[in-house]
């Protein structure tokens, strides 16, 4: 069964960069109109925007405020304890060879 919750649409969205009903309904495990409808509610939220797409037949939706608001806003209160990695490098911690300017 594939998943279908708010955040799993605007996380296929941060993947995707924009998409519209169609092409999200082959990710969920949901009806295209059940997808049309979240997709709406969250663009109605403030967490879309919404365009015509170029034949002018279908919304194509997209984050509104980017792919770090959108881990900031899941994340919340949490994304400094991630991103911090108790006081390391993230960036040290993921390229190899490369070390914390922090000891």
């Amino acid at each position: 069964m594939k998943l279908f919750t708010q955040g799993f649409i605007l996380a296929l969205l941060c993947q995707r960069k924009d998409a519209t009903v169609r092409e999200l309904v082959s990710y969920v495990d949901a009806a295209y109109t059940t997808v049309m409808t979240t997709l709406d509610r969250l663009y109605k939220k403030g967490f879309l925007e919404r365009m015509h797409d170029a034949e002018r037949t279908a919304f194509r939706y997209r984050l509104k405020n980017g792919e770090r608001e959108f881990y900031n806003l899941v994340l919340g209160p949490d994304l400094k304890s991630v991103l911090d990695l108790s006081g390391r490098s993230l960036h040290a911690d993921v390229v190899p060879g490369r070390r914390s300017r922090r000891t």
